[in-house]
């Protein structure tokens, strides 16, 4: 049930997770359960997987089981990798997000501006709550965008 591809991944072909993600079910202690291929093949060559560690895919293939593409790592280890992969979703594309890129890049350009309307003010303005902006203007959302204007580029007709 599994396929060696070009990239040297081993592609499960059995069940599939709807994320991708090989699913076999074994048998522990006589009781029979689900598990992920690529958890599997890590534990069969490295051993367990410590408590509240991830196995993740330096390949981005979910359904890999070559334990050479995998590595233990964990949630905040397993984003980082997306996002220096550029496979995570953020801005306007993520689900929970209310605001748009191009109302953040406005957002930046009022903040950016003299006397600046207060964070209360601006998520009224933009349907969204005072911290929302807040974190937009100390970096701690959207800080990927980079979008503060530099001098003599302000424009807020």
């Amino acid at each position: 049930m599994l396929r060696l591809m070009p990239s040297g991944c081993l592609e499960w072909t059995g069940w599939r997770h709807p994320r991708g993600y090989g699913k076999m079910t074994v048998h522990v202690d006589g009781k029979q359960t689900g598990r992920l291929t690529h958890r599997v093949a890590w534990e069969l060559a490295n051993g367990p997987i410590p408590e509240g560690m991830l196995v993740c895919h330096r390949c981005d293939n979910p359904s890999c089981c070559n334990p050479d593409h995998l590595f233990l790592g964990t949630d905040v280890d397993n984003m980082r990798d997306a996002r220096e992969k550029g496979r995570a979703v953020r801005g306007e594309r993520a689900t929970p997000s209310r605001l748009k890129d191009g109302q953040v890049r406005e957002i930046h350009a009022i903040l950016a501006a003299p006397n600046p309307p207060n964070d209360c003010e601006l998520g009224r303005r933009y349907g969204v709550w005072g911290s929302t902006i807040r974190d937009i203007r100390i970096g701690r959302t959207w800080a990927w965008m980079d979008t503060f204007p530099t001098s003599g580029q302000i424009n807020i007709d």
